[in-house]
């Protein structure tokens, strides 16, 4: 736990990749065992492992219901945009123009239909939140 400890206090997160070391620590694997072990417990008991509580108090998705590889970019992602709307690392916009075009594809998106998408039309009558503010 004093591994985890330090290192989401250095990096801010603890979406490691599974063969990460901190330390000298297999962090990677011991996180990797502990959201089996949460997984697990849950199914049999319906409860919280107890670890997982000490995990979500250093990072509230160290064990996200969405895929952790997408945790993992959005935190490389986040961590290393430099302001200039550029990622500051070299070759990654073209990875992340690869994970963009991933998930659009699994929605089955086109480029056609994303450059075509239009907002949604404002409503010709107010709404129930409109008329009680006005």
């Amino acid at each position: 736990m004093a591994h985890a400890r330090t290192y989401a206090a250095a990096h801010g997160h603890l979406a490691t990749p599974q063969k990460a070391c901190h330390e000298g620590f297999p962090l990677g694997r011991w996180l990797s065992e502990q959201r089996h072990q949460t997984r697990e417990h849950h199914r049999s008991t319906g409860g919280t492992w107890p670890v997982s509580t000490l995990l979500t108090e250093l990072d509230p998705r160290w064990n996200p219901t969405w895929p952790l590889d997408r945790q993992r970019n959005w935190r490389r992602v986040s961590s290393a945009a430099d302001g200039s709307g550029g990622t500051g690392i070299p070759g990654l916009e073209k990875e992340l123009a690869d994970w963009l075009k991933r998930q659009y594809t699994g929605y089955g998106i086109t480029a056609e239909t994303a450059r075509a998408a239009q907002p949604p039309a404002a409503r010709a009558e107010p709404g129930l939140l409109d008329t009680a503010l006005a």
